[in-house]
């Protein structure tokens, strides 16, 4: 039976949350841009986090990823770092389309906090022979 590996609660809940501000962001400033997600995620991620019951430490910390997902300033937690890593993987091709692996090959040493982020992007980025699992058109996730 392979391991299995605990997730802290705090990766968890900012993972789900943090794009959580996207709609109000787009009601108040008519733009989903990540720095207003960054002012109007935090509360509504409070407000659900407690009535979640979750403890008010990781609240805090959860709220603070999320304010901060976009830009990093003053945060460099591992949860932190695996939320940020995420949100790359999900958003280069949004951010960099068409790009070449030789453009992106900089933005991806520069930008991935963790080695395992960075091990995925240089995967999914920076080579030709792409595996199943991280092919655009697989629905199955590599997921047999």
């Amino acid at each position: 039976m392979a391991p299995r590996y605990s997730i802290p609660d705090s990766v968890v809940a900012a993972a789900i949350l943090h794009d959580i501000g996207i709609h109000e962001a787009e009601l108040k400033y008519k733009s989903s841009a990540g720095h207003y997600q960054e002012i109007e995620g935090p509360p509504i991620a409070r407000a659900i986090l407690e009535r979640l019951g979750l403890d008010p430490e990781r609240t805090d910390h959860v709220c603070k990823i999320i304010s901060l997902h976009h830009h990093v300033r003053g945060l460099d937690t591992p949860e932190f770092r695996v939320l940020w890593d995420a949100d790359w993987l999900v958003n280069i091709p949004d951010e960099y389309p068409g790009w070449e692996p030789e453009r992106l090959s900089p933005i991806v040493k520069k930008v991935f906090a963790t080695n395992t982020g960075r091990r995925l992007a240089e995967t999914r980025f920076l080579t030709t022979d792409v595996p199943p699992a991280y092919s655009k058109s697989s629905s199955s996730c590599g997921r047999t």
